[in-house]
């Protein structure tokens, strides 16, 4: 017997056009929006995905990433991403396959690695 699903968060009562527009047009202004009319988290019907979910709340956010990984697919909602940081990029990856990868970059962000860039991100981030 499986688990039952939680509801999807609410959605705009927008056209998946007009939610397609101001998502990809409005951006930071469209989503900052939605986050204050749905609160930690808003279900989008774009054109491309009609159950892209964006989540707001930190700890919605934790939970989101701490979820099974055979449940969570994000690869399958990052394939418009593909061309850019290529499809064998982490990003693009689901289940054993990215769980694998993505133990392979943790180490450098944790710790002392992660304590020793801090001043090389302070540089690049007064140089932009």
């Amino acid at each position: 017997m499986s688990k039952p699903r939680r509801p999807l968060p609410p959605t705009p009562p927008l056209p998946r056009l007009l939610q397609t527009a101001g998502f990809m047009l409005g951006g930071v202004r469209f989503m900052e929006a939605c986050r204050r009319r749905y609160g930690g988290a808003v279900r989008l019907g774009t054109l491309f995905d009609e159950g892209f979910v964006m989540v707001f709340d930190p700890e919605l956010a934790k939970a989101v990433f701490q979820g099974p990984h055979h449940q969570l697919h994000a690869g399958k909602a990052n394939v418009l991403l593909g061309p850019i940081p290529g499809t064998r990029s982490v990003l693009l990856l689901d289940g054993d396959e990215h769980l694998h990868h993505r133990r392979l970059l943790l180490p450098p962000f944790h710790g002392r690695r992660m304590n020793a860039q801090i001043e090389t991100m302070r540089e690049c981030t007064d140089a932009a």
